[in-house]
């Protein structure tokens, strides 16, 4: 065979030949797609997502430290050098910088939730509980569906810590122990009562939702408990 037919050939297999990926939106749900170009643009990830506009977008490479940075729309990266290369992809404008176990982060959304936190630092379970820390104010501890607004100012920094069993709530401004996770109204008054709290188990119990207002918690309606959340539990005929 000549050195002209090995070229051709070569030239053959390089167009047959394609590189995986792996894109997710915000949601960090990745979907494979097949690039047919090893060093593609920020440009042609977007497209590979399936949006024709780049126009609005931003493309976050996820490097094998776990490190997530911003890949321009003309910037170039070679996906043939680590096998299956992880993107996010978003319609934003900016990114924002946070913060998660020491490791500095861009974040294409200026909100994020607790779940996400974790997935970010590759630790996603119900073992671990994430930590919000910001100077000034007592730590925040984030469910996952809980949300938070990155637009303030400065990094958010988050830490991840053991989830414990147990969390301290309020009911009728008494401490109460309980465990974690989604419990009864009538649990969550049994509780109360195995605490000292002078209740019965026919009271009526509210859950206050903000300053002012509550929401009335039936016996068999299931709240997802949160340390410090405060209950407020009357005897029925005192309910107006």
């Amino acid at each position: 065979m000549s050195v002209q037919e090995n070229t051709l050939n070569d030239m053959a297999a390089a167009r047959d030949q394609k590189w995986p990926v792996e894109i997710a939106g915000p949601d960090l749900v990745f979907v494979r797609h097949v690039l047919r170009d090893p060093v593609p643009s920020g440009r042609q990830i977007i497209a590979a997502a399936g949006h024709r506009d780049s126009t609005g977008y931003i493309v976050l490479q996820w490097l094998p430290d776990g490190a997530l940075e911003e890949l321009r729309l003309e910037e170039l990266t070679d996906i043939a050098a680590r096998g299956i290369e992880k993107f996010i992809v978003a319609e934003s404008d900016r990114s924002f910088r946070i913060e998660v176990e020491g490791l500095r982060l861009e974040w294409p959304c200026a909100l994020i939730s607790g779940a996400t936190v974790k997935v970010l630092a590759g630790r996603p379970g119900e073992d671990l509980v994430v930590v919000l820390r910001r100077d000034e104010h007592p730590d925040r501890e984030l469910d996952d569906d809980d949300i938070v607004d990155l637009g303030c100012k400065g990094v958010e920094i988050f830490k991840l810590r053991p989830r414990a069993l147990e969390i301290e709530i309020y009911v009728n401004e008494k401490p109460v122990t309980i465990r974690r996770s989604g419990r009864t109204g009538l649990e969550i008054k049994q509780a109360a009562i195995d605490d000292g709290v002078a209740i019965q188990l026919d009271f009526v119990l509210s859950l206050e939702t903000g300053p002012g207002q509550t929401r009335i918690v039936g016996d068999r309606d299931r709240v997802r408990v949160k340390p410090g959340q405060r209950y407020l539990a009357i005897a029925d005929d005192d309910n107006s």
